[in-house]
C-alpha cells in the first residue's frame, strides 16, 4: 500500500468513512479497532479546533468559547483539511458561518460574524506570506511607450483586499486586548472595503475608499496597465500611491 493510499484511507476515516481504514489498523492494548480510530478521530479534531481558535481569535471571543468550539468542530467534521499546511486550513469557515447566520438561528445576534471570518482569514494568510521585494522602477522606466500599456502588475503576497457589509476592521481593532471574551457589539450594518498587509511583522486591516479597493481587485485580476488607468480618472495617482506604499512590488509584460 502506497501512502498516498493510506493518507486517502485516513481522510475518509476522519470523515464518517472508516470501513477501509478499518482493515488496515489494528487495536493496541485493550483498544478496539473502532476505539483506536477514534482516538486518531479525537487528535486530529483537537489538532484542527485548535488552528481555527488562533485563526479566528476575534471571533471565538465574540461568540464566546463553547459556541465558538461547537461551530468549529462540526466545521472541522465537515470540512478536514486537504493541506499538508496547517496554516492553510479554514478558508471556507467564513461561508460555513455565514450558512448560519439565518434569522432565528443562534448566531443571528452576532450578524456580522462571517465578515469577521473573511478579515481573519486574510490576517491569517498576511501573517504567513512571503516577505516583500521592492518595485523595481529602473527597470519599469526602460519599458517603451510600446510597451507600457500591456503591463501587468502584482501586488505585495501579504496584500489583499476584501468588502464586507459590517464595520469588522473597527471591531478587530477594538477586541485587539488581553481579554479572553467580549461582548457581541451593536453595531449597524455598513459598508467597509479594507485592505489587509502585514506591517512591520504583524498583520493589520485598514480601511480603503472604493476606488483603492477597485485598482487592488483589478491588479489582482491581472488587468493591463491601459485597463487600470481606464477605470477611474484618477486611477493613475491610485497606482502610484499603491506602488509608493509598497503594495504593488513587481510587474510582468
Amino acid at each position: 500500500m502506497t501512502l498516498r493510499a493510506l493518507q486517502h484511507d485516513y481522510y475518509q476515516a476522519m470523515q464518517g468513512n472508516d470501513s477501509a481504514l478499518k482493515a488496515r489498523v489494528q487495536g493496541a492494548g485493550d483498544l478496539s479497532t473502532e476505539q483506536a480510530l477514534a482516538v486518531y478521530r479525537n487528535n486530529t479534531e483537537q489538532t484542527l479546533l485548535s488552528v481555527l481558535q488562533q485563526s479566528f481569535s476575534v471571533c471565538r471571543m465574540l461568540v464566546g468559547e463553547r459556541c465558538f468550539n461547537q461551530l468549529a468542530l462540526r466545521y472541522c467534521r465537515t470540512h478536514p483539511s486537504s493541506s499538508l499546511d496547517l496554516n492553510a486550513y479554514g478558508e471556507l469557515f467564513p461561508n460555513f458561518i455565514d450558512q448560519r447566520l439565518a434569522p432565528g438561528e443562534p448566531l443571528q445576534v452576532v450578524p456580522y460574524l462571517g465578515d469577521m471570518a473573511r478579515l481573519e482569514w486574510l490576517l491569517q494568510r498576511a501573517y504567513h506570506a512571503a516577505n516583500r521585494t521592492g518595485f523595481d522602477f529602473s527597470r519599469f522606466a526602460r519599458l517603451t511607450p510600446e510597451q507600457q500599456p500591456d503591463v501587468r502588475f502584482t501586488l505585495a503576497p501579504d496584500v489583499a483586499v476584501v468588502a464586507v457589509q459590517w464595520p469588522v476592521a473597527d471591531i478587530w481593532t477594538m477586541h485587539q486586548s488581553d481579554a479572553d471574551t467580549l461582548s457581541p457589539l451593536l453595531v449597524e450594518q455598513a459598508l467597509q472595503h479594507v485592505l489587509v498587509e502585514r506591517a512591520a511583522y504583524r498583520p493589520q486591516p485598514s480601511i480603503i475608499d472604493r476606488q483603492m479597493y477597485d485598482l487592488v481587485r483589478a491588479i489582482d485580476s491581472g488587468r493591463s496597465f491601459a485597463d487600470i488607468v481606464s477605470l477611474e480618472p484618477d486611477s493613475a495617482q491610485k497606482l502610484t500611491d499603491a506602488i509608493q506604499r509598497n503594495w504593488v512590488t513587481g510587474f510582468y509584460d
